[in-house]
Parts: C-alpha cells; structure tokens; sequence
C-alpha cells in the first residue's frame, strides 16, 4: 500500500527537523531477505528518505544521507540511505518498532518499548541528511517500498507517523498501552 506523504506531515518534520514512525506487526515468517520493506516512505529501492525492513531476523534501517553517492553497482543514486542492520529483531509474534530522527540528526531504533540502535553523525561523509533535505514528493509505503520490487510478508496492526522524535518514555508508553496479547 502506497500513498503520496500528507502534505501536514512533511511540512511538520520541515520545520521541526524530527520525525518519528511507529510500526506495530508481526512477520510471517523470517525467510524474507533482500530486505522487505515494512514501513518507507520513498521512491524505489534506491531512492528514498527513509526504510525499516527485515532481512532473515534482522530488522534493517535506512535513512537518507547527504548525497549523492555510488552504490556497489556503480550507479549514481541521488538519494543514498545509510544502512544499518540490528541483529535478531524479527520474529513472529505482534512487535513494536519506533524509529525517531531527531533535530541532532539521531536516529534511534526502539522495539518493544526498548531503544535496540542509535546512529549519529560520523564525519562529514558519513553525515545523516537533516529532514529539510528529503524529497517531499515520495510517498508513504506499508509492506512494500514505491516500485513495489521488495515486499514484505506479514500483518501491519498500526502505522504511524508523528512531527516530532518521541522520547524514549513516549516510545514506551505506546508499546505499553498498544500491546497486543
């Protein structure tokens, strides 16, 4: 399911530089790899601003960089996204994934109420795009990412989107009143 970014959202995350994507589902099995994307909000598989997808176990965060980079495969890609892949963090039962960028440029991966990764900046070539940077014109993608070349298997209970970082309290209160028995 696609869906061109509500234009309240990207003006809120303009002006706040934060942002914060909230992700309740359960995979349906932990086979799937190259990743499948669960949550983008993006053009294709290789441009976009931001992604949370699994690969095997793995949960797999990408978020926009200040471009434009190579690739392994030599193509230019206008819109590089910084990988980072957080070791056993797919499984099969409902979970709670929070991913929050902040107006440091921090991005912090929580599941399950608990913050698992933290990415921040790391020398100017390594440095996270701020949000006034992203392209505006992707849209929101649920189980897929744009091109519709990387699906991802599994039951979304909630997706959410908020114009801001939510704190680490906040990411627990929502996995604490939103815990699926």
């Amino acid at each position: 399911m696609a869906s061109r970014a509500p234009d309240r959202v990207v003006a809120g995350t303009d002006s706040s530089h934060q942002v914060s994507f909230e992700l309740w589902a359960r995979s349906a099995n932990i086979e799937q790899n190259y990743p499948a994307w669960m949550l983008s909000y993006g053009g294709d598989g290789d441009n976009a601003n931001f992604m949370l997808g699994q690969s095997w176990d793995d949960a797999v965060v990408r978020i926009r960089t200040i471009g434009p980079r190579t690739t392994s495969a030599g193509k230019l890609n206008e819109y590089p996204l910084e990988p980072s892949q957080i070791d056993g963090k797919i499984g099969l039962l409902p979970t709670h994934y929070v991913v929050t960028y902040s107006s440091d440029q921090v991005l912090s991966l929580y599941v399950d109420g608990g913050r698992v990764a933290e990415m921040r900046p790391d020398g100017d070539e390594d440095l996270l795009a701020p949000l006034g940077t992203w392209a505006p014109d992707f849209s929101l993608n649920v189980a897929d990412e744009g091109s519709r070349n990387r699906p991802w298997l599994g039951i979304v209970y909630l997706m959410a989107v908020y114009e801001g970082a939510l704190s680490y309290d906040e990411v627990h209160q929502n996995f604490a009143a939103g815990e699926l028995p």
